[in-house]
């Protein structure tokens, strides 16, 4: 049992920020705009977050900064791939490189400063303060875990997909998102200000994948190194990819992926000589999921964003 819930604990863990960035890089991939530069928006969202909270303590002002930051990131990205039509997967790895290099030079100025010692921005607050715990519910078996003593963003996390959900298919502005990804031509046509739209989609993008780096940096790991994304980004393009730019399928295989990470951390706990081999079935999940996907996707089906690309 105990086995159980800690699978399903670190489950939703490691899911949440997947969910998060794949639901940011969906909204994207719905204008024909495949946003590579995931990792690079979590990155700076992460190490914002960090610096915010070192410098004040303050767990809203490191969220306040992470909204910002994304949103003005989502600004300077929707600048080059749409008013200046940047090949937008050159300007997303621009970003996720740039990322990395801000970071380690924040890391060094902070040092240099006094205000931290090492090569990481360690976060004060404790995990215990930043869990929510619904009364009555955190000592049930099993439903315990998976509904009670989890940090905010997991409870923001079901909202998003609620909020993406509700946008794409009940809203006017999700409509022409979708219609611009169908065919932007035909949008235009019909007078739907496309840069408008795409602007605007974008920036949202770029505000929910923040929340993702700001959830492992603050609320998981509560320190920012420049590699402290690991990759999560890059799972999520897989996600919605494999989801085909749907909320609940995306969804899903985010979990699917955070449960593999689950999985194979539980069972290297248990069986630390093989702990470093598990640490490659989230990955290898990820190529046999992908290809499987790409098998069973229509051959003659226009894959998104590829008219782009130069």
């Amino acid at each position: 049992m105990d086995l159980l819930s800690s699978i399903i604990t670190q489950t939703i863990i490691f899911s949440v920020p997947i969910i998060l960035s794949a639901l940011g890089g969906l909204l994207s991939y719905k204008i024909n705009i495949v946003n590579i530069g995931l990792e690079g928006f979590m990155v700076f969202s992460a190490l914002v977050s960090a610096t915010v909270i070192k410098l004040t303590g303050s767990y809203i002002y490191g969220l306040i900064a992470t909204v910002i930051v994304s949103g003005l990131l989502g600004l300077v990205y929707s600048f080059f791939a749409i008013s200046q039509k940047a090949n937008f997967v050159i300007t997303g790895f621009a970003i996720n490189i740039l990322s990395l290099a801000t970071g380690g030079f924040v890391i060094k100025l902070l040092n240099k400063m006094g205000r931290i010692v090492g090569n990481d921005i360690t976060v004060g607050i404790e995990e215990r303060k930043m869990q929510l715990i619904i009364p009555g519910i955190k000592d049930i078996p099993i439903l315990g875990s998976l509904l009670s003593g989890h940090t905010p963003m997991v409870f923001l996390t079901v909202i998003l997909l609620i909020f993406v959900s509700i946008f794409l298919y009940k809203t006017k502005m999700g409509t022409y998102t979708q219609v611009i990804g169908e065919n932007e031509e035909a949008a235009r046509s019909v007078g739907i200000k496309v840069n408008r739209v795409k602007y605007l989609v974008l920036i949202m993008s770029a505000i929910i994948v923040g929340f993702a780096g700001f959830n492992i940096a603050i609320e998981r790991v509560r320190l920012f190194t420049p590699v402290v994304i690991a990759g999560t980004g890059f799972i999520a393009i897989a996600a919605f990819y494999c989801g085909d730019g749907k909320p609940g399928l995306t969804t899903l295989y985010a979990v699917i992926f955070g449960l593999m990470q689950s999985i194979a951390m539980n069972i290297g706990i248990i069986n630390k000589e093989i702990a470093g081999i598990l640490k490659m079935v989230p990955y290898i999940t990820i190529v046999i999921v992908l290809t499987i996907n790409s098998l069973l996707k229509p051959k003659n089906k226009l894959d998104r964003g590829s008219h782009y690309v130069n």
